[in-house]
């Protein structure tokens, strides 16, 4: 989901990567921070569709999961718990990608920029 979100901002403000603009896509991709891909789009929620807010909740989630089972040692995970949160994570990028144009610009301002 991180990917899906670090290559949307790259898209709406540099453009389709392409040979010419490689450089700059890559910084503007790279210029996402993981803390930065959920929280500011927690604090602007009347600015996002349900599509957008979703994404947010859901990339949140699986953040969760995943440092749960980076840092507990005792956590363990049954196959249909996570293909269930690939079939969330697979929608909501989905959903988060047919969102506007003008939504998405300000999801990578949110993101890239954060709220101040």
């Amino acid at each position: 989901m991180f990917h899906a979100l670090a290559t949307s901002n790259a898209d709406i403000i540099i453009g389709p990567r392409t040979p010419a603009n490689r450089s700059d896509w890559t910084s503007t991709y790279r210029s996402l921070r993981h803390f930065r891909a959920e929280n500011p789009l927690y604090g602007w929620p009347h600015l996002f569709s349900a599509p957008v807010q979703t994404f947010a909740v859901v990339i949140a989630g699986i953040k969760r999961q995943r440092e749960n089972a980076d840092y507990n040692p005792d956590v363990n995970f049954a196959q249909n718990q996570v293909a269930t949160w690939i079939d969330r994570a697979e929608r909501a990028i989905l959903d988060f990608n047919s969102s506007t144009s003008q939504e998405r610009s300000m999801v990578a301002i949110a993101t890239l920029a954060g709220q101040r």
